[in-house]
């Protein structure tokens, strides 16, 4: 079972033609649907992103326009996730 629409080419080309079922798997479209409690918990988890990023952004300017730095990658990394942490719910 394989929808080779979104499939890759090669794990698609793999299969023989008389065992594949070109389709959605059925399971797909109810992964899909969200419930109340899940969007709402959807919607917390992009607010409170939300507010790490805005803090990562306002570092990000100060260090490279105010300070003059260049920062890496890994610090990049090492902020952002510092200020997802702070956050309620950081798992």
């Amino acid at each position: 079972w394989i929808d080779k629409s979104r499939a890759n080419y090669a794990i698609s080309r793999s299969i023989p033609p008389h065992q594949l079922l070109d389709a959605q798997n059925a399971i797909t479209p109810m992964k899909a649907s969200k419930n109340k409690t899940e969007l709402d918990g959807i919607r917390r988890a992009h607010l409170v992103d939300g507010v790490a990023m805005a803090q990562f952004i306002a570092w990000l300017e100060h260090a490279i326009h105010t300070e003059g730095r260049a920062v890496s990658e890994v610090e990049i990394d090492a902020v952002l996730t510092g200020f997802r942490a702070k956050q309620e719910g950081f798992v």
